[in-house]
């Protein structure tokens, strides 16, 4: 195919003839006309692309907005009480504790046994070698046995690493199995990074609100988030746990305190 090139009117043959970028029927346009004809295509091929990557464009911006909005939710989530989390859903649990059932949430390291745990190839290890996983289940069951409506709620990095089921079987002594009903953790409400980084107190006031819980006592060896409900913390001391004769008793008092229908002191 003959290569096109523009000339000017002097340098043309007599006769010469070009064909148009706007059609095919051969003219002879003055410079003027060819120059405005040629930026007049290029410009309506320019507009085009431009076209298209605006749209590409605006395509990226709504999957990112639906991205972020979603993000969003699940964020707001996290952040207030969830109503459609008000029921159980782990096929575990056999009931949620609603109103004035008395609730001790527990947590398992430095509390149950008086160091921390870790999970290795072999199961999970306490990092004392002189301490045994769960050592005061038995002290924990015979506190609360004056209490049989009292139920608990697992508050422990345990059901994140090891799902609900398998946290709660845990429990050496199916007494306290028979008492748990749930969990502040749940894998189907919340994200586990940003709930791992929320404080304790946070995520036990989260269920309280969630399950409108009047009656309660947590036992844990963190207090950060409790702020404004430190009367219903009963704190671990790490290398003590629920050893410690002093807590023991704290917890007993206060125990008494929600079975019996009044505030913790």
């Amino acid at each position: 195919m003959p290569r096109v090139r523009l000339q000017a009117d002097s340098d043309r043959s007599p006769g010469m003839h070009h064909r148009s970028v706007l059609g095919d029927n051969p003219v002879a346009p003055s410079l003027d006309a060819r120059i405005n004809a040629l930026a007049a295509h290029c410009g309506s091929t320019v507009a085009a692309r431009a076209t298209e990557y605006a749209d590409d464009f605006a395509n990226e911006c709504i999957v990112w907005s639906r991205a972020a909005c979603g993000l969003g939710h699940q964020m707001n989530a996290l952040a207030r009480p969830d109503a459609s989390a008000t029921t159980a859903v782990d096929a575990g649990i056999a009931a949620v504790p609603e109103g004035k059932v008395p609730v001790l949430f527990l947590d398992y390291d430095n509390v149950l046994h008086p160091c921390d745990a870790f999970r290795t190839r072999r199961g999970i290890r306490p990092s004392d070698p002189d301490a045994s996983l769960f050592q005061f289940a038995p002290l924990l069951e015979d506190l609360l046995s004056p209490f049989p409506e009292l139920r608990i709620v697992l508050s422990t990095s345990w059901v994140e690493v090891l799902g609900f089921d398998r946290a709660r079987d845990r429990l050496p002594i199916k007494s306290l199995r028979d008492r748990v009903v749930g969990a502040t953790y749940h894998s189907r409400h919340m994200v586990a990074h940003v709930w791992e980084q929320t404080a304790r107190g946070i995520q036990v006031r989260r269920y309280v609100a969630r399950h409108r819980l009047q009656r309660w006592v947590a036992l844990d060896d963190r207090d950060d988030g409790f702020d404004g409900a430190e009367e219903h913390l009963v704190k671990c001391r790490p290398g003590m746990g629920l050893g410690d004769e002093a807590v023991a008793s704290q917890l007993a008092g206060k125990l008494a305190d929600i079975c019996s229908g009044h505030a913790p002191s």
